[in-house]
């Protein structure tokens, strides 16, 4: 998974939610377990893309500083 794919992944799953938090209409409880799976989610595909999770055959290409 490289950095552009990434960034388009987090962005994907941010315009989710605010999508559904704001034009869904449903109680305080659902909304609040819907955010922290969406957190839970973006959270598991950082850490598969930088190898701490073995998910996925992929990783972010490490930086290399001169």
């Amino acid at each position: 998974m490289t950095i552009k794919s990434l960034i388009l992944w987090l962005l994907a799953l941010g315009v989710i939610g605010y999508l559904i938090n704001a034009y869904i209409p449903m109680q305080e409880g659902i909304k609040r377990i819907l955010n922290v799976v969406l957190i839970v989610v973006a959270l598991l595909i950082v850490l598969a893309a930088f190898g701490v999770l073995p998910l996925g055959n992929q990783q972010v290409p490490q930086l290399r500083f001169m």
